[in-house]
């Protein structure tokens, strides 16, 4: 038997007769797209522990990293801690609103080691260790590339199906070698690089410093629980990715109306289009030489009745274009929302000139009409990104998940990089 309640009559109330059927087709809609979605095909499979959440200590590691990685994660913290798990957060990267719900730990000594490992690499990482810990804990593991483009050893550690040859981390400027080559030759100097020097530091430095043993970290990080992609089919390209493998690109987006503060609407009140600048949290273009930053503000000042939005860190040269409004921080999500924004500036990719590259998105309808298409790709789900990975981190938590993972991480790294080379040739 199941009651309804008032909800009926309101359909009643609404629209009679039909408005009541409708009322309990979409109670039976519902109801069975949330069966669906808990693996419960019939009712009698539903029972107290899916309608209970048993709330879990969940620990969220970032080694060193840039702001940009805490953006992409913070979200499904928060979300974990409203549900009440017990979310402890360390990281280099305080976050920019407290969480009363979430314990941070952002000790002095890894903020500095982390500012010294951007400056002198332009990114950081070095998170592996955490493997060894888990194991002493005996903790599930849930490892998130922050990264779109994966790494040419996550394709080994984690199971990724072998693609190197079709799409490379890696430039070839070789015209002599084809891409194909250069591409797999990279992949497999990366991996042995990264398994024999890399990781054999992380693990002598857990054994210095902490003095227990554990498996080797490769070991460890092959047996990872679960993996979250930082990507969506519709703006990648098309491969099959193993069960353990699972993408939440756009984890971080949150709904807007691009609303935006009083002060930038009155900078952008007098134009009918804009273009954002910004190069992220890493690459500060205020500490670029005066001939390459005066090499960008010639190609903006070219656009009378344009205006830009530039996220810009550090002072402000005296010979800023007038048509340019500074500051270290954009409210970016609703700033990309925003009707008049005709294009995003950052780092990646080749440009012919900039001038020539703001010149086509502001007239080549390719572009707007390509980032349509792929935006109504991208909104069409079953969930929400963030509702994804909140699901995938509870169904960790209660499963098992050893029948998710890769049968090619049983595979003899020599035996795919064997099966790699004849795939290459």
């Amino acid at each position: 038997m199941v009651f309804v309640g008032r909800p009926a009559l309101w359909g009643l109330s609404v629209g009679g007769e039909k408005g009541a059927k409708r009322l309990l087709e979409i109670l039976r809609d519902e109801l069975d797209l949330t069966m669906a979605l808990a693996g419960t095909p019939d009712v009698r499979d539903i029972n107290s522990s899916y309608l209970t959440r048993r709330p879990a200590k969940i620990l969220f590691y970032m080694g060193l990293s840039s702001h940009s990685h805490r953006v992409a994660l913070q979200p499904l913290a928060t979300k974990l801690a409203s549900l009440g798990h017990e979310i402890t957060f360390f990281s280099p990267i305080e976050p920019t609103i407290l969480n009363a719900n979430i314990t941070e730990f952002c000790p002095d000594v890894l903020k500095t080691a982390n500012d010294k490992a951007i400056k002198s690499a332009g990114d950081a990482n070095g998170e592996e260790y955490i493997y060894a810990f888990a194991y002493l804990m005996k903790a599930k593991v849930i490892a998130f590339p922050s990264s779109a483009t994966q790494l040419p050893a996550d394709f080994d550690v984690f199971g990724f199906p072998i693609e190197s040859w079709f799409t490379g981390f890696y430039s070839n400027s070789y015209w002599y070698i084809p891409d194909r080559v250069f591409n797999c030759f990279h992949t497999i100097v990366s991996f042995f690089v990264y398994r024999d020097y890399h990781l054999n530091k992380m693990e002598s430095l857990v054994k210095t410093s902490f003095n227990f043993e554990f498996p080797p970290l490769i070991e460890l990080m092959g047996k990872t629980d679960l993996v979250f992609l930082n990507e969506h089919f519709s703006a990648a390209y098309s491969r099959p990715l193993p069960q353990n493998i699972v993408p939440v690109g756009g984890i971080h987006v949150e709904a807007s109306e691009g609303i935006l503060p009083q002060e930038i609407q009155d900078f952008l009140s007098d134009t009918d289009q804009f273009i954002y600048i910004s190069f992220g949290s890493v690459i500060k273009v205020s500490l670029f030489p005066p001939t390459v930053q005066q090499y960008f503000f010639d190609s903006i000042k070219s656009f009378q009745g344009i205006k830009f939005l530039w996220k810009w860190e550090g002072e402000v040269p005296e010979n800023f274009p007038e048509n340019i409004l500074t500051r270290s921080w954009f409210p970016q999500q609703d700033i990309l929302a925003h009707p008049k924004c005709k294009g995003f500036i950052t780092q990646g990719g080749q440009m012919k000139t900039l001038s020539h590259s703001i010149d086509e998105l502001l007239h080549n309808r390719t572009y707007r009409d390509s980032a349509q298409e792929v935006s109504k790709r991208f909104r069409d789900r079953p969930m929400s990104a963030l509702d994804t990975a909140v699901w995938w981190t509870e169904y960790v938590l209660r499963h098992d998940t050893s029948h998710l993972s890769s049968l090619s991480q049983d595979v003899p790294t020599i035996g795919n990089k064997i099966s790699l080379s004849i795939v290459m040739l």
